[in-house]
């Protein structure tokens, strides 16, 4: 987790600078996505040579249709995301290491559906009652557009790069 959070500093990085430091996010950004790399095959190899069950969700029928692709998925985005950190993109590297970590969550997820606890509790086990869940709906209802037109504003307000220039 923490490779990938360094990983998405640094791109976000690529985005909101120029000049010197962004030439140095590009470097601690290739940086990062070798190790990300290496962290995902490592995980990878744990759960696929642990006793856990985590391989049936990967191998069973229907999850096998949709994980193949996967891997061949995630070599696209790492050349991609190679090609674009030596190049003139900044965007691009950002996307592309969100869609990584999604990546990384599909494969988990699959591997560990349907429980919320490893091997000890399903989320139906761990879902609230429905009045529970009814009020918190509510909640969401009322809170998600406050949460959004906030993010929103502090997007806007922080909008473009970063001068080289300091701040006094």
């Amino acid at each position: 987790m923490i490779i990938g959070y360094a990983l998405l500093g640094s791109t976000w990085l690529i985005i909101k600078t120029e000049h010197t430091l962004q030439v140095w996010a590009r470097k601690v950004s290739g940086w990062m996505l070798s190790a990300l790399v290496v962290a995902m095959i490592v995980v990878t190899a744990f759960m696929y040579f642990s006793d856990i069950n985590a391989l049936e969700g990967w191998f069973g029928f229907p999850g096998l249709l949709y994980l193949a692709p996967m891997p061949i998925i995630v070599l696209l985005l790492f050349f991609l995301m190679r090609k674009d950190l030596g190049g003139e993109r900044e965007y691009r590297p950002f996307l592309l290491t969100v869609a990584l970590f999604l990546m990384g969550y599909i494969g988990v997820c699959f591997a560990m559906f349907p429980y919320i606890v490893p091997y000890q509790m399903t989320i139906y086990e761990a879902a609230a009652a429905d009045t529970s869940l009814s009020f918190m709906l509510v909640g969401a209802v009322i809170m998600l557009p406050i949460i959004l037109s906030y993010t929103a504003f502090a997007y806007y307000t922080f909008k473009g790069k970063t001068g080289h220039e300091h701040m006094y």
